[in-house]
């Protein structure tokens, strides 16, 4: 780093040298899609530059050739850059590409990103990211690459941990696949034995959330179920919620109910107190109860 720094003021009056980076995905989404359109144009642009610079990245990002003239692949070079390999099912960090693109780029310096992907982050925060590169001035321009997408699939079914019966349950279901992907997202209700189906176009970025709302009827789990029919290996993706009902006390024994109970019941909020010698019961609002005889 303190090398690159020297060279960056020796260059130029001071200077730091321009850098252009492309950040090529390689990750399971993008498998068997032609890179020649993005080395095309990324060759096109580096006249503008003094430096080119290779990234490449699937759930990580690596360097495959630091900022130099001629870039990735300079005149007379026997290898022209690395090629990294990833895991069959690794995923996509954009964010952690344009971490690694940033950094080859000196401080004050011109500098822009080529971003050769589907769009399709299945993790990191991209758009921090995006902002950093904005607050130093970094253009980030995409390049769309991929033969062929992936479809709509569910990913994650995120619903409240409790809910009460009468209220409704938001139940939010993360769709994943390549932009411009359509689908018919299924959520199953378990307990209820009943389904609801919406429509969803996975919009740039690889990611939409389907909103479902769900009434809360009988205490107890209930269980939901989310798949898009016809999906790739046809993910399934569930959660539960547990729906509470009435505060219940039941008493064993012939001694009268005391105030110790009808204070217990207070703090419940609310609910039933059923004597099991005598079979009687009594409910209602609590906080004025007398529950000591």
């Amino acid at each position: 780093m303190l090398a690159l720094l020297a060279a960056a003021a020796a260059f130029g009056g001071g200077r730091p040298p321009s850098v252009l980076v492309l950040a090529e995905d390689r990750s399971r989404s993008v498998t068997g899609a032609s890179n020649g359109a993005a080395f095309a144009e990324a060759e096109g642009r580096l006249e503008d530059f003094d430096r080119g610079a290779l990234v490449m990245f699937a759930d990580e990002a690596r360097v495959s050739v630091g900022p130099r003239p001629g870039g990735w692949n300079p005149p007379g070079a026997a290898i022209p850059y690395v090629v990294h390999s990833w895991e069959e099912d690794a995923g996509t960090d954009l964010a952690a590409a344009l971490r690694a693109s940033l950094a080859l780029i000196p401080d004050e310096a011109g500098g822009e990103i080529l971003l050769a992907t589907d769009g399709r982050a299945t993790r990191g925060d991209t758009a921090a990211a995006v902002a950093e590169a904005r607050r130093r001035g970094v253009a980030v321009r995409t390049i769309p690459l991929g033969a062929k997408g992936l479809p709509a699939r569910a990913a994650a079914v995120e619903a409240p941990p409790r809910s009460r019966i009468g209220e409704r349950i938001p139940i939010s279901v993360l769709v994943t696949g390549s932009p411009g992907a359509k689908g018919e997202v299924r959520l199953e209700d378990a307990a209820a034995g009943t389904a609801e189906t919406r429509a969803v176009t996975v919009p740039g970025g690889g990611r939409a959330r389907v909103v479902f709302a769900r009434g809360a009827g009988t205490p107890g789990v209930r269980r939901y179920r989310a798949t898009v029919p016809g999906a790739a290996g046809d993910a399934v993706a569930e959660a539960a919620v547990l729906v509470e009902g009435e505060a219940a006390i039941l008493r064993l024994g012939r001694a009268p109910a005391g105030p110790a109970t009808a204070a217990l019941l207070r703090r419940l909020g609310g609910g039933t107190f059923r004597d099991a010698a005598g079979g009687s019961a009594v409910a209602g609002a609590l906080e004025t109860a007398d529950l000591s005889s």
